[in-house]
């Protein structure tokens, strides 16, 4: 049970859970656009100062988004101290023979096309495109589901892609998740 909720936190981390950068910048970014008026009301009635002013408040605002943006895999990295993360990457799944084109949730990709999933040499990769997930809950294959990947995925229409890398040593990677439109 452990494990399991280890590998559920691991997923939500990759997925687009709270802590992930674009989620948590998403979400500074709203609280910003909910006071930035009132800070600068509050400036100048103050006075403005050398330190003080729409500027200041800006550069202060822009300093939070990059610490969220590289706060993520410091993140990681202790987690996986920790044994909260898989010591493996999940694998990356995108266009066969297209450069930098990693696919994402929501990414339209044209009937037929094929698609490569990255990482296998880490161990075996298991991969369904019905939304479900290739690990069952205690750690084994999801067998009546999941396809171990040899070679590219022709794709015929929409598909909930999930996949896993499952080392020798029976360790689970997180979840790759692409939600694809065709």
């Amino acid at each position: 049970a452990c494990e399991d909720a280890a590998k559920y936190f691991a997923d939500v981390l990759k997925k687009g859970g709270a802590m992930t950068a674009p989620v948590a910048r998403s979400r500074f970014e709203g609280r910003m656009a909910e006071v930035t008026d009132a800070i600068c009301l509050e400036i100048a009635r103050w006075g403005k100062s050398n330190y003080m002013g729409h500027s200041w408040w800006n550069s202060l605002c822009n300093g939070c988004l990059t610490y969220i943006d590289k706060r993520v895999p410091y993140l990681i990295g202790h987690y996986r101290t920790h044994n909260w993360y898989p010591s493996i990457d999940a694998p990356t799944a995108s266009l066969t023979g297209v450069a930098d084109s990693e696919l994402v949730d929501g990414d339209e990709v044209a009937e037929n096309a094929t698609i490569t999933l990255a990482n296998a040499d880490k161990g075996t990769v298991y991969y369904t495109l019905d939304g479900s997930d290739p690990r069952l809950e205690g750690g084994d294959p999801n067998t009546g589901k999941a396809m171990v990947y040899t070679e590219p995925i022709k794709l015929t229409g929409p598909a909930g892609l999930r996949a896993r890398v499952l080392t020798a040593a029976g360790e689970w990677s997180a979840m790759e998740f692409a939600d694809l439109n065709g």
